[in-house]
């Protein structure tokens, strides 16, 4: 373990069979840690956009709804 894993936190996973396949696979392609993390906080980010978006547009489209049944 280098001196960066030393200071890891410990995990169970991280022992696991089928995460050091993928890191090994991961590191032979040459994807980083640094961008793993870079790349989850952006699909996290989107995420969260996404589901925002949807909470307005059920929101609108009850709003539109009530309305319209006040006609």
């Amino acid at each position: 373990m280098g001196e960066e894993g030393a200071s890891r936190r410990p995990i169970a996973s991280r022992s696991s069979s089928w995460a050091i396949a993928m890191s090994a696979w991961l590191a032979r392609i040459g994807v980083t840690p640094n961008s793993i993390s870079s790349h989850w906080l952006l699909i996290l980010t989107s995420a969260i956009i996404a589901a925002g978006s949807l909470v307005i547009c059920v929101t609108r489209t009850i709003t539109l709804a009530r309305s319209l049944e006040r006609l």
